[in-house]
C-alpha cells in the first residue's frame, strides 16, 4: 500500500469559447473531430442545452474504437460538464453526444482550426466548415500526474469465485473501412457455428438495420449497407450465445 499525490498540470483553453452567432439546438448525430499533438487531459466542455436531461459524451479513436465516456446530468442553459478524459497522441479523434442531445450548434462565427497550444488542434465538424457542434471551450490539462510514497507491504485474504466455464466461439470482431461513407465489412472469427444477430444502432438509439443468420466456423464476412443513412457515429451491436459486442462504427459525407 502507498499514498498517492496528484500534481496539477497547467491548464489551456480553446475551441470556440461561446455560442454567440446564429445557430439553433440540434437533435444530435454530428461530432467535432480533433488531432491530438502530445498528451493530455480534457476536463471540461461547455455546454449549451435546450433542456434539462442527462447527456453522455464519447470519445471516439480514427477507427471508430470508443475510447472514453461520460454521463452527467446537465441542466438546461449553460454550464460545464466534466469529462477528465486521458487522451493520448492521434490524429482524427471524434468528441460526440450519445443519445438525448438538444444541444447548441453554431452556424456563423466558425473558423477551423482551433489551436490548444501545442497539445491539440480541432480541425472540423462533421456537418460541415461552417457549423460547429456542441463542445465549447474545452479546458485541457496538460502535465501533472501521481506521485506514490514507498509501498508498504499489506496481507489481504482473497476470495476467489468460480462460474461457469464456457468457451465462447469468438475469436474476432472487425469492421473496416471505419470511417466509411455507408458500405462497410464486418468480419467475425468463430471456433464453432453460431446463431449471429447484428444491429446497427444510429446516434438517437433507434434500430436502423438489422441482420440474424447462422454463420460457420471460421472467418465469416459480412457486407452492411448503411448509405441511406446521415453521416453520424452509430454503434454495431452482435449478439451471440447469450452475450453482446459492440464496434463504433463512423459514417460520414
Amino acid at each position: 500500500m502507498a499514498d498517492v499525490n496528484e500534481q496539477p498540470g497547467s491548464l489551456l483553453f480553446g475551441g470556440k469559447p461561446d455560442n454567440s452567432g446564429s445557430g439553433g439546438y440540434h437533435a444530435g448525430g454530428q461530432y467535432l473531430k480533433f488531432d491530438a499533438l502530445a498528451s493530455f487531459r480534457l476536463r471540461t466542455v461547455k455546454l449549451y442545452a435546450g433542456s434539462a436531461a442527462y447527456r453522455t459524451i464519447e470519445l471516439v479513436d480514427a477507427i471508430g474504437v470508443l475510447r472514453a465516456t461520460r454521463s452527467a446530468y446537465v441542466p438546461a442553459g449553460e454550464s460545464n460538464m466534466e469529462l477528465n478524459f486521458d487522451i493520448i497522441p492521434g490524429n482524427n479523434y471524434l468528441l460526440t453526444v450519445s443519445g438525448t442531445t438538444d444541444l447548441w450548434r453554431s452556424t456563423s462565427g466558425v473558423s477551423y482550426p482551433y489551436v490548444l497550444g501545442t497539445v491539440a488542434r480541432i480541425t472540423g465538424c462533421s456537418a460541415g466548415a461552417s457549423y460547429y457542434t456542441y463542445f465549447y471551450d474545452w479546458e485541457v490539462e496538460v502535465g501533472g500526474g501521481t506521485c506514490a510514497s514507498t509501498m508498504t507491504p499489506v496481507v489481504v485474504d482473497v476470495e476467489v469465485c468460480s462460474g461457469v466455464d464456457e468457451a465462447l466461439s469468438l475469436r474476432g470482431f472487425e469492421v473496416y473501412p471505419n470511417p466509411n461513407v455507408g458500405q462497410f465489412n464486418v468480419t467475425i472469427h468463430l471456433l464453432n457455428s453460431a446463431m449471429v444477430e447484428f444491429e446497427l444502432i444510429d446516434p438517437l438509439g433507434r434500430k436502423v438495420l438489422y441482420e440474424r443468420f447462422t454463420a460457420p466456423a471460421g472467418e465469416v464476412v459480412r457486407e452492411l449497407d448503411g448509405t441511406r443513412l446521415p453521416p453520424g457515429i452509430y454503434v454495431l451491436n452482435m449478439r451471440m450465445e447469450g452475450r453482446v459486442f459492440q464496434h463504433r462504427v463512423v459514417l460520414e459525407q
